[in-house]
């Protein structure tokens, strides 16, 4: 079976294009988010959050990321697929130095991500392509 996704708005047109939209005030999201925990990991991740980390969001967002990788080639937007595809290793690379206590290397990851969404809501306002079929 050959699909292709629909003919549709880029995805950065809506709730996405803006870091942080539709968030209650004082929350963060994206590279403001990246770099407030880069500073909390290599603060010491206390108050539980390097067992968080550990056992949760870093499995769930380089999961999370991967598909989004996929959803965005599908859909036609090849270079946001491959900047979502090294987010997905970015946060899946924080699992190592997380475990073995190296946060210097953890915090470095996560100040690697940082930009890396200012350049994927660059990549979503490029043409779409047909995608590629399943």
């Amino acid at each position: 079976m050959t699909r292709s996704a629909p003919s549709s708005p880029p995805p950065s047109s809506g709730w996405g294009a803006r870091a942080g939209a539709g968030m209650p005030p004082g929350s963060l999201a994206n590279a403001e988010a990246a770099l407030r925990c880069a500073d909390l990991v290599a603060a010491g991740a206390g108050g539980g959050l390097c067992e968080h980390l550990i056992h949760f969001a870093i499995r769930v967002g380089a999961r999370r990321l991967s598909d989004t990788a996929d959803c965005l080639r599908l859909a036609g937007y090849p270079d946001a697929a491959g900047i979502a595809a090294g987010q997905a290793r970015l946060v899946g690379a924080l699992q190592h130095p997380m475990v073995t206590g190296d946060l210097p290397a953890a915090a470095a990851l996560l100040r690697a991500l940082a930009p890396t969404y200012d350049r994927l809501r660059a990549a979503l306002t490029e043409p779409r392509t047909t995608g590629t079929p399943l």
